[in-house]
């Protein structure tokens, strides 16, 4: 009999300070939560003021303006210790249309990587996938398919991470 993994809870509060609408936030919402179940993380939104924060707003701050690669967001836990992860919509509606895919999946893919840096226990990022640090063409087309995901190590190390 194949063993089942039981899915484990993770809960995010979003702050949509950014111009995108409504629309593409759900839509994003929504795509999160599939990346996050292929590795069997079930995602819940909440107001609760102890979940991670995703703050998506228009501009990056700062040096991030200046980066040689264009910077999606960014995972901080701030000096009290509450995880934060923005996205930068401005630069996802930039990458998007350069590479011809939608909005909300390179939103959601986005949101993801970033919260993968607050669950993953190293900073570090990918040779490949989702938490690779500068994706190219083909992640931003897996991105808009749906196919850009976490390696099954990520995966176990944020489950593992999430049970603590």
């Amino acid at each position: 009999m194949p063993s089942v993994i039981a899915a484990v809870i993770v809960s995010l509060r979003l702050f949509n300070i950014s111009s995108a609408p409504p629309s593409v936030i759900d839509d994003a919402q929504r795509a999160l939560m599939r990346i996050y179940a292929a590795i069997d993380v079930d995602v819940r939104w909440t107001e609760d003021a102890s979940a991670p924060m995703v703050i998506v707003r228009d501009e990056e701050p700062g040096d991030l303006r200046r980066a040689w690669q264009p910077v999606l967001g960014a995972a901080i836990h701030t000096p009290k210790g509450s995880p934060v992860a923005y996205v930068f919509y401005r630069r996802v509606v930039d990458q998007a249309i350069r590479h011809d895919a939608t909005t909300a999946s390179v939103l959601a893919s986005a949101m993801a990587h970033e919260v993968g840096h607050l669950l993953l226990p190293t900073p570090n990022h990918s040779h490949d996938g989702l938490m690779r640090g500068c994706w190219d063409a083909q992640e931003f087309q897996r991105a808009s398919t749906g196919d850009l995901r976490f390696s099954a190590g990520e995966g176990a190390q944020i489950r593992a991470s999430i049970g603590r």
